[in-house]
């Protein structure tokens, strides 16, 4: 018979303080908040697929809340029951996203970059200089 576990509150979830150990609170279907000995809160989803065990990391508690994990615990079981690995899915969403990331070649119009090359020896410090100018100005991370 499986361990009967009681659900987190916000509540015990404020007020646990860190140990010398990592501490794991669970909190049912496989959500566990680890609780580092630096004091960092992060959610993690316990799961099998395909006969082995997995762990998802699902964000840091303050960023994320009981409810929320809750709500991606409960769509990663979803997920499993339609066959689908959500650790997969969540890496392929990160390549995904890496792949439409904005790149410092791709944000600047080469246009740009030919006309602000200056025509004296310091050519290519004179170019530097002007496209930090730019990236300051437009705002660029």
């Amino acid at each position: 018979m499986p361990k009967r576990i009681t659900p987190l509150t916000d509540a015990k979830i404020r007020t646990i303080r860190p140990t010398e150990k990592p501490q794991k609170l669970f909190d049912g279907g496989g959500l566990f908040l680890l609780i580092t000995p630096t004091g960092g809160k992060l959610w993690r989803l316990k799961y099998r697929f395909g006969g082995i065990e997995k762990l998802l990391a699902i964000g840091a508690y303050p960023q994320i809340s009981l409810a929320e994990a809750r709500q991606k615990r409960d769509q990663a079981s979803a997920l499993m029951l339609n066959g689908v690995d959500p650790g997969d899915t969540k890496k392929a969403q990160k390549a995904a996203g890496n792949q439409e990331a904005e790149t410092f070649e791709g944000s600047i119009d080469p246009e740009i970059i030919s006309s602000l090359i200056c025509q004296k020896s310091l050519g290519s410090f004179c170019l530097f200089c002007r496209l930090n100018i730019l990236i300051f100005e437009s705002g660029f991370p």
